[in-house]
Formats: structure tokens, C-alpha cells, sequence
């Protein structure tokens, strides 16, 4: 009697561990994640090459073929550059939609009191809806949190799309040339907008 009554217990344990576990991979299922998240090799990676290889001249100053930059060493060693005081030091976060990725961002702490938004990127088929802002506003509380007192970004001057984006945030021109638009944005003039 002693073994029938042990081995109902562990009948009933192994059901509550499979009802568990089939709950969890229903909800999994069910689940539609939208947000920002942590970038992640295996759903990101050949998204975001893609992306570079389809829009490197929007993503990367200068010519591919000249550049030192490499998008594999960024993902690979969260890292902006080859130097290694970088390494580990960028953040690279990844939009989902409906559990679909539609674009990605990538921004560090470049010094102890300056932030820098590196890369933006949302995917041809998802642009017009808002989300290049969603991950600026993501990023710039972001590097506000961890302390910095201002951020800097890039884009080229024949990037309306992004001038504007950069502008309706806030942002305030810093610097100009023939190519590019040099953008800070100030914790004082950030507070002031969004707190």
C-alpha cells in the first residue's frame, strides 16, 4: 500500500511538470512580444547583415570596400569598433512586432558623460510607422539612466527622413557639412521635453 500510495505522488508530480510545461509553450505561442529587446544571435543576426548589405551607404559613413568597420565584429563583440576598450560596451536592441523583428538599434556610453546612438536601422517593409522614433526615445532613456549628460549621432545631410526624425525628438544641430549632420541632444533639454 506504502508503494501505490508513492507512486500516485510521483504520477501526479511528473503531471503537474508536463501540464506546466505544456502551458508555458502554449503561452510562448500565443504571445505576441512587442518592444525593445536584447539583441539575440539567432533571430537578429542575418536580419541586421542584411540590412547592412542592403543599406550600408544610410548605416556607415564612407565606402564599404575602404571601411575598417565590420557589422559581424559589432554583433559579434558588442562592440562599435575593433578597439578594445569597446568591447562588450555597445547595446544593440532589437524592435519586435508581433514577435517579428522590424528593426534594431545600436548606441554606447562613448565616455563617462557622452552617450552615442551608432546605428538606427528600421527593415524596408516596416519604415512609415513610427518606429525609428520608438527606438530613439528607447535609447536616449537609456543612456540618460546610466548617467551620461549628453548624446551625440550622425546621419548624412541627404537623409530627410532621419534629419527630420532627429529634429522632431529634440534634437538640436551641433555641427554641419556637405555630408553629414552632426546631433546632441542635452539631459537638461532632454528633461525638459520628456519628464
Amino acid at each position: 500500500m506504502f508503494k501505490i500510495k508513492k507512486n500516485k505522488k510521483i504520477f501526479l508530480a511528473i503531471g503537474l511538470i508536463f501540464i506546466s510545461l505544456f502551458s508555458l509553450l502554449i503561452f510562448k505561442k500565443l504571445h505576441k512580444y512587442n518592444g525593445v529587446y536584447e539583441y539575440d544571435k539567432s533571430r537578429d543576426k542575418s536580419l541586421i547583415l542584411n540590412s547592412f548589405d542592403k543599406d550600408w551607404y544610410w548605416l556607415v559613413a564612407g565606402d564599404r570596400a575602404k571601411s575598417i568597420f565590420s557589422p559581424e565584429v559589432m554583433l559579434d563583440t558588442n562592440s562599435p569598433n575593433r578597439k578594445p576598450i569597446y568591447k562588450n560596451k555597445q547595446n544593440i536592441k532589437t524592435l519586435l512586432i508581433n514577435n517579428k523583428p522590424v528593426g534594431f538599434i545600436c548606441y554606447y556610453k562613448k565616455s563617462f558623460y557622452e552617450g552615442f546612438i551608432h546605428i538606427l536601422s528600421i527593415f524596408p517593409q516596416y519604415r512609415g510607422n513610427g518606429y525609428s522614433e520608438k527606438l530613439v526615445k528607447y535609447a536616449m532613456k537609456d543612456l540618460f539612466k546610466k548617467g551620461v549628460l549628453y548624446i551625440s549621432l550622425v546621419t548624412r545631410t541627404n537623409n530627410n527622413a532621419s534629419v527630420g526624425l532627429y529634429k522632431k525628438l529634440g534634437f538640436i544641430v551641433d555641427n554641419q557639412d556637405d555630408d553629414y549632420v552632426y546631433f546632441e541632444m542635452t539631459k537638461n533639454l532632454y528633461d525638459k521635453l520628456y519628464n
